[in-house]
């Protein structure tokens, strides 16, 4: 833990004598970077418009271009395009799911949320976090194109059109195409659903009946955390270092057999830190208000929600408590100057100390 690190190393684990790092919180960052950063850094950065616009035009002009053009061309671009993170969501009165695509000049839009979650739960579908693509998803359907853009490239895969990035041996790359159309047309000579086996990573799709003969061979780390419907016969061999303040006149004699899952998890407002919760209250807490989605707790404490590419979990910049993020980086090390818990690859020979919470390194 933190305290483990922070006791050995600092003699105390107060944050102004430990000099620490906790990936799932929001915190100041340190004047000292660590020596031994990362060896595989996220594959995407925050996506920010360039003050200067470009002076020669792209070479991958869009495959999408306006139905109705404009009258006079455009002789300077803009300066400040809406950024992906900026993006509002509201019911496309098309396809009548959530979408962030930028409206053109002939759809009047009545209604935009605030979050992807708040547009979900309207259309009565639930939002939950796609490990493969990276992006939030909804059940009743949505149309990201901030995913779109990011896997514009399609690839065809002996009996399927995909967008799915899967690590190939080299010169047995897949044939790629610009988009879902171009590979449906060539493969299938249609782009129907009914006529084009496709599978879009960033959409919620009946999956095919003849899956991918070439599975990608970089699995995630991170599969979905769902309780066991029968409770283990032995106790876990790394039991919490949170035991609770007040414990019960019994014992239990038989475990839970379906503990809370972190995706089915409530948030609130802790009142003693006055910041985003998910934890379970103990017995002398009384929570009046909770959250259906992470996004409204944060905007209820005038914070702004925001994904985190490090630890793979939504942070808020008013801070915030996430018990599921602190259990899966519960390991804190020491490297040279900070106690941190995020994970770092090192050379055999040279892995960093390690502490069961962040106290016990700054002590």
């Amino acid at each position: 833990s933190r305290s483990a690190c922070c006791l050995i190393h600092f003699s105390g684990d107060e944050e102004d004598i430990c000099m620490s790092s906790n990936i799932c919180s929001t915190e100041t960052p340190t004047d000292e970077p660590t020596s031994k950063p990362t060896t595989d850094p996220t594959s995407r950065p925050t996506v920010t418009p360039t003050d200067i616009p470009t002076d020669k035009p792209t070479d991958k002009p869009t495959n999408k271009p306006t139905d109705i053009p404009t009258d006079t061309p455009t002789y300077e671009p803009t300066l400040s395009p809406t950024a992906c993170g900026a993006r509002k969501w509201y019911i496309d009165p098309d396809t009548e799911i959530c979408s962030n695509a930028i409206p053109d000049n002939t759809t009047t839009i009545n209604l935009y949320f605030e979050t992807f979650g708040d547009c979900c739960y309207y259309t009565n579908g639930q939002p939950y976090s796609d490990e493969e693509s990276g992006y939030m998803q909804c059940s009743s359907g949505q149309y990201n194109e901030c995913c779109e853009n990011e896997y514009s490239t399609w690839y065809f895969y002996e009996t399927t059109c995909t967008n799915e990035p899967i690590v190939s041996i080299p010169g047995d790359e897949p044939e790629e195409y610009s988009s879902r159309s171009a590979c449906c047309l060539i493969h299938f000579s249609g782009d129907e659903e009914d006529i084009c086996m496709s599978s879009n990573i960033c959409s919620t799709e009946t999956p095919t009946d003849e899956p991918t003969s070439k599975p990608t061979t970089d699995p995630t780390s991170r599969p979905t955390v769902t309780p066991t419907d029968i409770p283990t016969d032995k106790p876990t061999d790394k039991p919490t270092n949170k035991p609770t303040d007040i414990p019960t006149d019994t014992p239990t004699y038989e475990p839970t057999l379906s503990p809370t899952a972190c995706g089915a998890r409530k948030w609130y407002i802790d009142p003693d830190t006055e910041i985003c919760s998910n934890a379970i209250p103990d017995n002398t807490t009384t929570i009046n208000l909770y959250f259906e989605t992470f996004g409204d707790c944060c905007y209820y404490t005038n914070g702004q929600p925001y994904s985190d590419e490090e630890s793979g979990y939504m942070q808020c910049s008013s801070g915030q408590y996430n018990e599921c993020c602190e259990n899966e980086y519960s390991t804190w090390y020491f490297y040279e100057t900070t106690c941190t818990n995020e994970p770092i690859v090192s050379i055999p020979g040279d892995e960093p100390e390690e502490y069961s919470s962040r106290s016990a390194c700054c002590l």
